[in-house]
């Protein structure tokens, strides 16, 4: 389910294949006032992505299942130009990943991406 998005608040786009997770991730953030627009899968996010829609951020689970994962989320929003346009009201892409995967990511890797740090999987 996704809420009305807005000029006036911070809309973000939430990427998540596991549908508790995301609702939890989702009803934190619009009770926050955040605008909500979620995706299931990075093919989803995508299309989020090049769509109409204004997205000030990316929150993604790194692995998902089908055939993009979250680090094809973040190349894919670097690549977008709508998403650039849009985060002129910022000067930057914010791109924040987690995972419960439990495998280490590289700073390096996060940095190529525009990531903010990560978060640590739930133990």
């Amino acid at each position: 389910m996704s809420v009305p998005m807005s000029e006036n608040r911070l809309n973000i786009l939430v990427v998540e294949d596991e549908w508790l997770v995301r609702e939890c991730i989702c009803l934190y953030l619009r009770e926050v006032g955040c605008g909500v627009l979620e995706a299931e899968t990075g093919e989803q996010a995508v299309e989020h992505l090049r769509g109409s829609e204004p997205i000030d951020a990316v929150f993604t689970d790194i692995t998902l299942k089908g055939g993009f994962d979250g680090w094809d989320v973040g190349d894919a929003a670097r690549e977008t130009s709508a998403w650039h346009r849009r985060s002129i009201r910022f000067g930057f892409c914010p791109f924040a990943a987690t995972t419960g995967a439990g495998k280490p990511v590289s700073r390096k890797t996060l940095r190529s991406v525009g990531s903010l740090p990560r978060l640590p999987p739930p133990r």
